[in-house]
């Protein structure tokens, strides 16, 4: 099945949205049901599982991401690890 124009642009939303989001720290999940309910016309049954997919995978590639730095002013890695335990 082709995409249609409404879809391209709620692909492109939900881009932006995840990008902004990240950005800012924050999940955007209710972003991500919004966009999928309005735009992309799916059943909150299927929206809210797919907006955590996207989370997920948004706070997935932000850790990686921010893995590969080290921090500013003494020799360790920019996340504390620490924290966790």
């Amino acid at each position: 099945m082709p995409l249609k124009g409404k879809d391209v642009f709620g692909l492109i939303l939900i881009i932006l949205a995840s990008g902004l989001s990240n950005s800012a720290g924050a999940s955007g999940g209710s972003l991500f049901v919004s966009i999928l309910l309005f735009v992309l016309n799916f059943y909150k049954k299927e929206a809210i599982p797919i907006s955590m997919i996207y989370i997920l995978i948004g706070s997935l590639s932000s850790f990686l991401f921010n893995s590969q730095f080290n921090h500013p002013k003494r020799e360790a890695k920019a996340i504390e690890y620490n924290i966790i335990i």
